[in-house]
């Protein structure tokens, strides 16, 4: 039997009282689950640095406590905050990385003093402790007639899924989701159209991929239209402030580089396939083939050639199609029984199709299980299902995602590549 949820059976407003208890229950639940599920990060993390990277042990100071953290994209953010952008078109850049991150993490740094370093992994933490506090009171509120303890699921699938451990370090993921839950959250209870518009605009700012949520915003701006809409105010002027945050960063590039598409150009020297025409890589992304190119033997792409001494379970570029593809399925649960409206919809797919199309031939798939992290509509369904397990088995599979968890973080922390 199907379950339709419609955005139009969704209470306008829940009384004061009522809505000022959901707030405390969720801000409750939200960071005891980003507690634990963080020290169990943190724990993975100091394991991988000092059990598998075997650092220097003659003393410990900051930048020792802080490598595990800071890997790959953390460094690229960390010098972008200290020394702005930089832009050379025969070489890879820090114009590939966008601006409202490392922004933030300088601006705390000048509100307080602290280092750089702890000013970015504060704003991955903050945002991260807020985006548990939000998909609580998301949950409680769209699936108020729900189980009781559905908000605990949906958390603890969110903060176990293994390739989760980014949100902790300084990426951008925890300030992306943040501010995506706080879009989707705004769309349910109704916020000025401008608010959301300027949510999505600030979004836009953090990574390239937030321009998919003009989509959902769009079809929400029709969903609430009525005869007495003004069309200035309460379609164009968001519809502007949606995409404000892609606009400033491109004038900024066109100013300082000669070059508004810039941030576009140095991802070609991140390619790791080899380069095909167009229409070869669009037959390419149609079949599939960036998917299961990796167990064909003929293929440069066999998951052996890239690591063969991984095993294939903590093999990144195997994990990362595992993880896309059971993304997709959940989605595609969700579709099916129709369980989610339609704008949480349409934003998960576009935020697990357009780094697909845009990136997946070029990159061989490589980052998709840390892209696939943030299409949270799939811990709503994984949350309803955990619900219905009987306990021992929905606590065995939180322990086994739980323990790959602990792995992956223990090898990003002591620098393998991963991911």
């Amino acid at each position: 039997m199907q379950e339709s949820v419609q955005p139009e059976a969704l209470p306008a407003a829940l009384p004061g009282a009522q809505k000022q208890a959901t707030f405390w229950q969720s801000l409750r639940i939200g960071l005891v689950y980003y507690l634990v599920t963080t020290l169990i990060v943190l724990a993975g993390a100091a394991f991988g640095y000092w059990a598998l990277a075997r650092p220097p042990r003659e003393g410990v100071g900051q930048e020792e406590l802080l490598t595990p953290l800071l890997r790959w994209d953390g460094r690229w953010y960390e010098r972008i905050a200290r020394n702005g952008y930089a832009y050379d078109p025969s070489r890879e850049s820090s114009v590939a990385f966008f601006p409202a991150y490392p922004l933030l993490a300088r601006t705390v740094t000048e509100a307080t003093g602290i280092d750089l370093q702890w000013s970015l992994l504060l704003v991955s933490h903050l945002c991260l402790a807020g985006t548990f506090v939000v998909f609580a009171m998301y949950v409680k509120n769209q699936f108020s007639q729900g189980p009781s303890d559905l908000a605990g699921f949906v958390l603890l699938a969110f903060g176990l899924w293994p390739t989760n451990f980014f949100f902790r370090m300084a990426y951008t993921e925890s300030l992306f989701l943040f501010v995506t839950l706080l879009i989707v959250y705004g769309m349910r209870r109704a916020w000025p159209l401008w608010v959301l518009g300027t949510l999505v605009g600030l979004l836009t700012a953090v990574r390239p991929v937030g321009v998919v949520m003009t989509a959902p915003f769009a079809l929400h701006i029709w969903q609430r239209r009525t005869s007495r809409t003004r069309l200035l105010v309460d379609v164009a002027l968001p519809a502007i402030l949606s995409c404000a945050g892609l606009a400033a960063y491109m004038l900024y590039q066109r100013v300082h580089f000669g070059y508004a598409f810039a941030f576009a150009q140095t991802q070609t020297h991140w390619q790791i396939a080899p380069r095909v025409s167009f229409l070869d890589r669009m037959v390419a992304l149609e079949t599939l083939q960036p998917v299961w190119s990796i167990f064909d033997g003929h293929a440069w792409a066999l998951w052996t050639a890239v690591d063969p001494k991984a095993r294939s379970l903590f093999n990144a570029p195997i994990m990362d199609r595992v993880f896309f593809l059971l993304a997709a399925g959940l989605l595609g649960v969700a579709a099916v029984r129709r369980s989610l409206p339609s704008e949480e919809l349409v934003a998960g797919g576009l935020l697990l199709l357009i780094p697909y199309l845009s990136r997946g031939y070029e990159m061989n798939m490589a980052s998709m299980g840390r892209f696939s992290a943030v299409v949270f509509p799939i811990y709503l369904v994984l949350g309803r299902f955990l619900c219905r397990l009987p306990a021992p088995c929905a606590a065995g599979l939180m322990a086994g995602s739980a323990s790959l968890l602990v792995i992956y973080t223990a090898q990003f922390a002591a620098g393998f590549w991963f991911l």
